[in-house]
């Protein structure tokens, strides 16, 4: 079984103040992806942070919410994670477990921090990985732009040493399994 991971794709993401990497083609990606994924059988998993009380990201604020864009159906489930890797102290694992899931497709925000976080995480827990990679993206820091951030782990992918992993690499059309 697959399931397609769709990563932070929350309304606060987007509210900072340096811009996010091709918004509207990682959000259009992540739909037509997420379609292909439900009409083949597959599960959609949207991971959603919860930060603690006072927190941006806190349950009930605004920011925490789900963009507008992105086109959820009803049989795909929510997990709620309070860290960057989605397996952390969550219900993602047993969700997947509990689907029969052994391969993962991974997408969504922030490139850098929870998308990176939850790749490692789950070639750990044994998974095969695929990451979507024009289906992630994220803000540009202070000491690098977004663009370069994103290259920067596209590199890292390619040569980390995970056995089961395989990057997408749609502006190549070509897949790398390693």
């Amino acid at each position: 079984m697959i399931a397609l991971l769709i990563i932070d794709m929350q309304v606060g993401t987007f509210d900072a103040p340096n811009p996010q990497r091709d918004v509207s083609g990682v959000v259009d990606k992540i739909n037509r992806l997420a379609a292909a994924v439900r009409n083949a059988g597959e599960n959609v998993v949207f991971i959603q942070y919860d930060g603690p009380a006072g927190d941006t990201f806190h349950p009930g604020a605004r920011t925490p919410q789900l963009i507008r864009e992105r086109h959820r159906s009803q049989e795909d489930r929510v997990i709620n994670k309070r860290a960057c890797d989605a397996f952390y102290e969550s219900d993602l694992k047993t969700l997947l477990d509990e689907s029969g899931t052994t391969e993962l497709l991974i997408s969504g925000t922030a490139t850098d921090f929870c998308v990176d976080t939850t790749i490692r995480a789950a070639e750990s827990l044994d998974y095969r990985v695929t990451v979507v990679d024009d289906g992630h993206s994220t803000i540009g820091r202070s000491y690098l732009d977004a663009e370069t951030i994103k290259e920067h782990h596209s590199s890292v992918r390619r040569d980390l040493i995970l056995p089961k992993a395989r990057i997408s690499a749609s502006e190549t059309g070509k897949e790398s399994t390693r």
